[in-house]
C-alpha cells in the first residue's frame, strides 16, 4: 500500500511537471505558431526548401533547351609556312610565302537540331511535371499531419483536463482511506483509472511529437505549430463528387500520369533522332591558299559527307523502338493504377462520411451535461465508485472516437485532393 501510494504521488508530480511543459510547448507559450490550414499552406509554399530546389531544376532544364537552339560553332584552320628549303627561309608567309585559312561548318541534316530542340523542351515539360509531383505529395503530407496534430492535441488536452480531475478525486480518497470513511480498494480503483489513462496519454504524445516533427520541417517553422481547426470546417468534406468525376479528374490532372505520358513522348522523339542520325551531315568549308593550289591565291569551296556504309545506327533504333513500346506499356498501366486509386479513396471517403455523419447524429452537448451531472453527484455519494469509472471511461472514449472519426473524414477529403492532383475541397 505504501508503495502504491509513493508510486501515484511520483505520477502526479510527474504529470503536474509535463503539464506546466505542455502548457509551454503546445498552446500557450509566445514560441508557439498557432495556424490555420489555409494560413499553413501559404507558409509551406513560400519557405519549403525541397520546392525552391524544384525550382532550380526546371531553370536548369530550360537552360538546356536554349543550348539545344543553338548552331554548331563553325571551325576556323590556318596554316602557315615553317621552312622553305627553296628560298632557305624560315615564317615565309608574306607576299611571296605560303599561307592557308580554311573555314568549316558542320550543317546537321535530316531535322536532328529540330528533334534537339523538342527533346529539350520535353524534358522541361517533364521538369515542371516532376516539381508538380513533389508538390502534390508534400501538400498531401502537410495535411494528413496538420489534422493528425489537430486530433491529437484535442485528445491530449481532454486527457490532460481528465487526468486533473481523477488527481483531485484520488487526493480526497486517499485522505478519506485514512480516517477509515472510505474502503481502500476504492482509491485503489480510481487510480488504476488514473494509470491507464495516464498511459494511453503518453502513448498517444509520443506519436505526437513525432507528427509535430514532420510538421515543422515542412513549414521550416522552429516554433511549434497548433492547427486552429473550427468544428464547422469538418462539414464541407460530407460531400462529393461521382466516382466517375473523380477519375476523370485523375486522369486529366495527375502530374505523375503526365510524366509518364511525356516519358512516352519522350521516348518517341529519341526514335526519331535515332533513325535521323543514320541520315549523314554536311560539312561544308571555304579556304584560301596562297601559293599551294593550282593558282596563286586561290578561294575554293568544298564539302565532305561521311558515306554510311558500315554504320546505320540500326542497334540504337531497334534500341528506342523497344523503348517506346514500353513506355507505352507504362503509360497503360499508370492509368489504370490511377483508376484503382481513385475507386479506392472514394470508398473510403464514403465510409468517413457515413461515420461523421453517424457520430455527429449521436454526439451532442447532452454528453458534457451528462458527465457533469454525474460527476456532481459522485462527488455528493449518490453514484457510485464502479458507475463513476465506468462511465468516465466511457465518456472519454467517446470523445477519443469523435475526434479520431473527424480527422479520418478530413484526412480522406485530403486523400480526394491528392489523388485527382485537384482541390475537390
Amino acid at each position: 500500500m505504501e508503495y502504491c501510494t509513493m508510486k501515484m504521488g511520483t505520477l502526479r508530480l510527474h504529470f503536474f511537471l509535463v503539464a506546466i511543459c505542455l502548457s509551454g510547448g503546445y498552446g500557450f507559450a509566445a514560441d508557439t505558431l498557432k495556424i490555420s490550414v489555409s494560413e499553413a499552406e501559404k507558409q509551406f509554399l513560400e519557405k519549403n526548401l525541397l520546392l525552391l530546389a524544384g525550382q532550380f531544376n526546371i531553370s536548369a532544364t530550360e537552360a538546356f533547351e536554349i543550348q539545344a537552339k543553338a548552331y554548331s560553332n563553325p571551325t576556323f584552320t590556318a596554316d602557315f609556312n615553317f621552312i622553305d628549303p627553296q628560298n632557305k627561309r624560315m615564317f615565309h608567309i608574306g607576299e611571296t610565302g605560303q599561307k592557308v585559312f580554311v573555314l568549316d561548318q558542320l550543317i546537321l541534316l535530316g531535322g536532328k537540331r529540330k528533334t534537339q530542340i523538342e527533346i529539350a523542351g520535353k524534358n522541361k515539360e517533364i521538369a515542371k511535371l516532376e516539381f508538380e509531383e513533389m508538390l502534390r505529395n508534400l501538400r498531401w503530407r502537410l495535411n494528413f499531419s496538420l489534422y493528425e496534430v489537430n486530433r491529437k492535441l484535442l485528445i491530449i488536452q481532454n486527457y490532460e483536463q481528465q487526468l486533473l480531475l481523477l488527481d483531485t478525486i484520488i487526493t480526497n480518497y486517499d485522505i478519506q482511506s485514512k480516517k477509515g470513511n472510505i474502503a481502500i480498494k476504492e482509491a485503489i480503483r480510481l487510480k488504476s483509472a488514473y494509470l491507464n489513462f495516464n498511459n494511453a496519454r503518453s502513448e498517444l504524445l509520443s506519436t505526437q511529437i513525432e507528427d509535430q516533427q514532420v510538421l515543422q520541417l515542412l513549414l521550416q517553422e522552429n516554433r511549434v505549430v497548433s492547427p486552429q481547426i473550427p468544428e464547422n470546417d469538418f462539414i464541407r468534406f460530407i460531400t462529393t463528387k461521382s466516382e466517375d468525376e473523380l477519375i476523370n479528374l485523375s486522369l486529366e490532372n495527375r502530374p505523375d500520369l503526365k510524366i509518364f505520358e511525356k516519358s512516352n513522348e519522350l521516348s518517341a522523339l529519341n526514335l526519331r533522332f535515332q533513325k535521323q542520325l543514320a541520315i549523314p551531315d554536311l560539312n561544308i568549308n571555304t579556304s584560301y591558299d596562297q601559293r599551294g593550289g593550282a593558282f596563286n591565291n586561290q578561294i575554293n569551296l568544298g564539302f565532305s559527307v561521311p558515306l554510311p556504309v558500315f554504320n546505320r545506327n540500326k542497334g540504337a533504333i531497334k534500341a528506342a523502338e523497344y523503348s517506346t513500346k514500353t513506355s507505352e506499356v507504362l503509360v497503360q498501366q499508370k492509368r489504370e493504377e490511377a483508376k484503382s486509386e481513385v475507386r479506392a479513396a472514394f470508398r473510403q471517403q464514403e465510409r468517413s462520411i457515413n461515420d461523421y455523419t453517424k457520430t455527429l447524429s449521436l454526439y451532442s452537448a447532452d454528453f458534457e451535461l451528462v458527465f457533469k451531472g454525474i460527476r456532481e453527484n459522485f462527488q455528493k455519494r449518490n453514484v457510485s465508485l464502479i458507475e463513476f469509472v465506468d462511465f468516465f471511461e466511457a465518456y472519454n472514449q467517446s470523445l477519443t472516437e469523435f475526434q479520431k472519426v473527424k480527422a479520418q473524414l478530413a484526412i480522406a477529403a485530403a486523400k480526394i485532393n491528392y489523388i485527382t492532383s485537384t482541390p475537390v475541397y
